[in-house]
């Protein structure tokens, strides 16, 4: 099973779930502000999911540290060599940290081999920064940037200034503003809001559970009324988000595969995006219910 418990990261996990559970991985991986041990934990956590959800158990897994020296050149060739080879659908997963170690031509050794990567290798690359990778690398992955420590710090701060909030309340609400502390201060700060919050919360878990119709059409109704229909979605999709993380780690709600969860978060993000475009907020809430019936 994936474990992965690094810290204020979510949002990565979360797109690398929804990647793989969409059957939608990139050959090449680019993650940038991380490299060492939490690098090679995230890279170690795709490569679990991939065997898992993907059937690579066959997959071998290799990894070049970074010790501190210079990439270089038979270092480069030698990756190309482990990539090349033969294997069932992922069969070779590389993971190479510190990329920013590679001289000018372990540099150019790794962008031909991006360039025409083996069907059967995914690389995942780490680098502090991407400012430090050549851009003609940088075009040919999927990069994923690793944020700060903002959801550690907004916890703290947080439940130091609502120490009257438990600590389950205020962790849903850090997750939920993604770490951004001035949007949990005012959702933590006003206690109609977040009674709101929890209300529609507590919806949405009824609602992928399954609900009556009737039920369903008065709390939508409700949340028409009162122009809602925005909020409502966004806890949708951080309800979805969050149940779709946890299947593909074998501790969600059970009631949807992750890859089914994914098919509701990308349609609820569609909705939003057609509120964006003025389109009628009653008709976008009403087939955004639907999906659940």
């Amino acid at each position: 099973m994936p474990n992965w418990l690094l810290s204020g990261q979510e949002g990565v996990k979360e797109r690398l779930v929804l990647d793989v559970v969409s059957n939608k991985v990139s050959h090449s991986y680019l993650f940038t502000g991380v490299s060492g041990k939490d690098g090679l934990a995230a890279g170690r956590f795709l490569f679990d999911l991939i065997k898992e959800h993907l059937g690579g158990e066959e997959s071998d897994y290799r990894e070049f540290l970074n010790n501190g020296e210079a990439f270089l050149k038979e270092q480069a060739l030698e990756l190309v060599r482990l990539a090349n080879q033969t294997g069932q659908g992922y069969g070779n997963f590389i993971v190479v940290d510190g990329l920013e170690r590679m001289n000018d031509s372990s540099f150019n050794i790794l962008l031909k081999t991006l360039e025409e990567p083996p069907g059967n290798t995914c690389f995942v690359l780490t680098a502090s920064s991407q400012d430090l990778v050549p851009e003609t690398v940088v075009s040919r992955c999927r990069v994923i940037h690793f944020g700060n420590d903002s959801m550690d710090k907004a916890r703290e701060v947080l439940v130091g200034e609502f120490n009257d909030e438990n600590e389950e309340t205020i962790e849903t609400v850090v997750t939920f503003v993604n770490g951004n502390l001035e949007n949990g201060r005012v959702l933590l700060g006003n206690k109609e809001k977040l009674k709101a919050f929890f209300e529609m919360r507590d919806f949405c878990l009824k609602l992928i559970g399954g609900m009556k119709f009737a039920d369903k059409l008065q709390f939508a109704q409700g949340v028409k009324a009162d122009g809602q229909t925005r909020l409502l979605l966004m806890v949708l999709l951080f309800v979805l988000r969050l149940d779709m993380v946890n299947s593909a780690l074998g501790k969600g709600l059970g009631l949807f595969s992750a890859s089914r969860l994914a098919f509701f978060v990308e349609a609820v993000v569609v909705a939003l995006q057609d509120l964006d475009k003025n389109v009628n907020e009653g008709l976008v809430l009403d087939n955004v219910l639907l999906l659940f019936d």
